[in-house]
């Protein structure tokens, strides 16, 4: 039999800049979590930074990380701003996930 690896759940939210970039990120979705909570909480992140006119992915990615870790010191997360010209920059801390049934 076929042993698979556990599986990992993320509650994911998608921002376009005025650079052209694309901001993506997941924060760990546990049982008993709510979904539309977590999913607004990320938005309002999205949307209190000042990303609009930066183009350096990992400037773009800086704060969104630190109110990550502000708002869920203890979960699973990642972020990833892509670029219209192909540049990428993929932030994972996986606390020993996947934590979630």
């Amino acid at each position: 039999m076929t042993q698979r690896p556990p599986r990992e759940v993320y509650v994911r939210a998608s921002r376009p800049t005025t650079s052209g970039a694309v901001v993506e990120p997941g924060i760990e979705y546990r049982d008993g979590d709510s979904f539309d909570e977590i999913s607004q909480r990320l938005w309002t992140i999205l949307f209190d930074g000042d990303l609009d006119g930066e183009s350096d992915v990992a400037r773009i990615a800086a704060p969104i990380e630190l109110a990550i870790q502000q708002r869920w010191p203890d979960r699973a997360y990642f972020i990833e701003v892509h670029h219209y010209r192909g540049g990428w920059i993929q932030i994972f801390q996986p606390f020993g996930v996947p934590r979630n049934r």
